[in-house]
């Protein structure tokens, strides 16, 4: 049996750093991307040109080196990741990890993160990985840029954490009933069915909603404006978890789900609690439809 040859290298030297392809891996190495560099920057869009002509799966941008950089080498950098999202998102950018946080000491690639936030403009797939190592593609990054629009992230895996958080705990609250003896109803009844209804589309808007709570949703919301009759309009922040977690608690719709099942459960585990709760906040939302027939009629006058 012939043993199969390994992968081949190849380096060259360009003006901007250096090129060093292993299979179809290929790494470039950037010093420095500013102003007072225009030929560097010309010479390393140029090689990146070059190397995206070949068959290279990642292209990996190994900005560890790099000693200071500018509106020149930015421009650089977003160019060549529009291109990469039309081209099965082929560039990777390698950073060493932030060191620190402040203006004095802060990282050129911290400068280039923090002005393409600021800008708005997508700064393509960043890796945080330590100085001297490589990054590589997943499947599931792939499938998750790929389902994404350009500057928009979709955190498609912590999508998938919360659909599995959910599944676990309503899936454990029923063995724990089957434990403790209490049997499930055969079917629901009319009346519970209205009650916890109400009571489901009260609490989301409460947790979702509410001037009050809006303190659970700061760490993964930002507020944006007053939306009237006590409640706010926010948007999700972050990425990954913090962003799904974000989009689920500024999404009455979505946090039902988690609310209706909480309280199906509690209904069986404990029925005269559960209805004497819930015809708390039936009571509240009959309240604010009259608060609003109220003022309605008042404006009319």
């Amino acid at each position: 049996m012939k043993r199969r040859p390994g992968p081949t290298r190849q380096a060259v030297t360009a003006g901007c750093g250096q090129a060093r392809r292993e299979g179809r891996r290929l790494a470039l190495r950037a010093r420095a991307l500013a102003a007072d560099a225009i030929a560097t920057a010309a010479e390393l869009e140029a090689e990146l040109l070059r190397v995206e002509a070949t068959d290279a799966h990642p292209i990996v941008l190994d900005l560890s080196a790099l000693e200071f950089i500018d509106t020149t080498g930015i421009r650089v950098i977003l160019k060549a990741d529009a291109r990469s999202r039309a081209d099965a998102h082929r560039l990777v950018l390698c950073a060493p990890a932030p060191a620190s946080s402040t203006p004095a000491t802060r990282s050129p690639v911290e400068h280039l993160r923090r002005t393409c936030r600021e800008t708005g403009v997508p700064a393509g797939p960043w890796t945080g990985t330590p100085r001297g190592t490589m990054a590589t593609s997943t499947p599931i990054r792939d499938v998750a840029e790929a389902y994404a629009p350009p500057g928009e992230e979709r955190p498609l895996a912590a999508y998938g954490a919360l659909i599995g958080a959910f599944g676990t705990a309503l899936g454990g609250s029923l063995v724990v009933l089957r434990v403790r003896g209490r049997e499930l109803p055969e079917g629901p009844r009319w009346g519970d069915l209205v009650l916890l209804g109400i009571t489901t589309h009260k609490v989301s808007r409460l947790l979702t909603k509410d001037r009050v709570t809006s303190f659970v949703r700061a760490p993964f919301t930002r507020y944006q404006e007053a939306a009237g009759h006590g409640e706010v309009e926010e948007q999700p922040r972050g990425s990954g978890l913090r962003l799904a977690v974000g989009e689920l608690l500024v999404c009455p719709f979505c946090v039902a789900q988690w609310i209706a099942a909480g309280l199906a459960v509690s209904l069986v585990a404990a029925p005269r609690t559960t209805r004497f709760v819930a015809g708390i906040y039936v009571a509240e939302t009959i309240s604010d439809v009259l608060q609003l027939a109220y003022r309605a009629a008042e404006d009319q006058v």
